[in-house]
C-alpha cells in the first residue's frame, strides 16, 4: 500500500505545479463556444467518485471510493490534453490509476475524453500492473474560474470494465 501512496503523491506533484506554472501567463480569452462567458487556457480539478467493478463470469461486482485529480491545458478551441491520477479505496483492493487524456470539447458545455492509463494495484500480497483505456464525459457548469461538472468515464483494463462516475470541482486559470 505504501507504493500506492507515493505513486498518488507522486501524481499529485506532478499534476499541481504543471497547472500552476502558467497562472499569471495567460489571460482568460472568449470562449470558443459562447460569446461573452469566461474560458480558461488552463484547468484543475478534483473528483470525489464511486468506481463500480462490472464483474466478468463468476466474479463479484464491487464499487469503491475514488479520488482523482486531473489537469486540462487547451490546445486551440476544440481540443485539449492533461493527466489524471485517480485512487481507488476498498476493503480488499486498493489502486492507483494514472492516465493521459485527450479531451474534445465539441459544443457547448459537453467535453468528452479519451485515454490511455496505467492501473497499479494492491489486494493482499499480489501487486498488478494493468495497462488501459478510459473513455469518458462531462457536462461543466462554470461560475467564473470555478466549474462543477457530472461526469462519467468506463475504464477498459485486460477485459474487466470499471465504470467511474461522480462530481468534479475544477478551476479555470
Amino acid at each position: 500500500m505504501d507504493r500506492l501512496v507515493v505513486l498518488f503523491v507522486a501524481g499529485l506533484l506532478l499534476a499541481v505545479p504543471l497547472a500552476a506554472q502558467h497562472v499569471e501567463e495567460h489571460a482568460p480569452e472568449s470562449a470558443p463556444h459562447e460569446e461573452g462567458a469566461a474560458h480558461f487556457r488552463h484547468h484543475l480539478a478534483l473528483t470525489p467518485s464511486l468506481t463500480s467493478l462490472l464483474p466478468a463470469e463468476g466474479e463479484e461486482a464491487a464499487t469503491l471510493p475514488t479520488i482523482a485529480i486531473d489537469f486540462e491545458e487547451h490546445i486551440g478551441k476544440v481540443l485539449g490534453a492533461g493527466l489524471y491520477v485517480e485512487a481507488l479505496f476498498g476493503k480488499s483492493e486498493k489502486a492507483v490509476m494514472a492516465g493521459l487524456p485527450l479531451f474534445v470539447h465539441p459544443f457547448g458545455h459537453f467535453h468528452f475524453l479519451v485515454a490511455p492509463e496505467l492501473k497499479w494495484a494492491e489486494a493482499g500480497e499480489a501487486r498488478e500492473r494493468t495497462a488501459g483505456l478510459r473513455v469518458g464525459s462531462a457536462y461543466d457548469f462554470h461560475f467564473a474560474h470555478l466549474s462543477v461538472s457530472p461526469t462519467l468515464n468506463a475504464d477498459f483494463l485486460h477485459g474487466q470494465t470499471e465504470l467511474n462516475y461522480g462530481l468534479s470541482v475544477g478551476w479555470g486559470f
